[in-house]
């Protein structure tokens, strides 16, 4: 893990503090399932994602500016997308850790009607 945070380079740490959150608030929704968190989440799910694509983005922009410089970097190119994409890894992990907390949750919940019966919100 420790090779992957050093290849993946700064952009590993924002995605860690960003999935870190999303993964303690998921988990405290599974332990206390309230659906008015839920919008948190989601919202901070995306984020976790943005963030991790901001330092897969910001990976492939050093990689080939660097590789513009030499001759035949073909394979600099190459190691350098390998590299960021340590950065999509972490925050593709911690969105799935964070979502088995949220169904875990959404699977506690209490049913939000006891009659049984359907009705229609809109019609009334």
């Amino acid at each position: 893990m420790q090779e992957a945070f050093h290849h993946g380079g700064w952009g590993m740490y924002p995605t860690t503090i960003v999935g870190a959150i999303l993964g303690v608030l998921a988990w405290r929704f599974a332990l206390n399932p309230v659906r008015t968190r839920l919008p948190l989440l989601i919202g901070l799910n995306v984020l976790t994602m943005f963030v991790a694509s901001l330092g897969f983005i910001a990976g492939l922009i050093r990689s080939t500016t660097a590789a513009a410089e030499m001759p035949n970097a073909g394979n600099l190119v190459l190691a350098g997308f390998g590299e960021s994409l340590n950065n999509i890894g972490l925050g593709v992990g911690m969105c799935i850790v964070a979502m088995i907390g949220v169904c875990v949750g959404l699977g506690r919940q209490r049913p939000a009607t006891t009659g049984g019966s359907l009705v229609d919100p809109l019609r009334g």
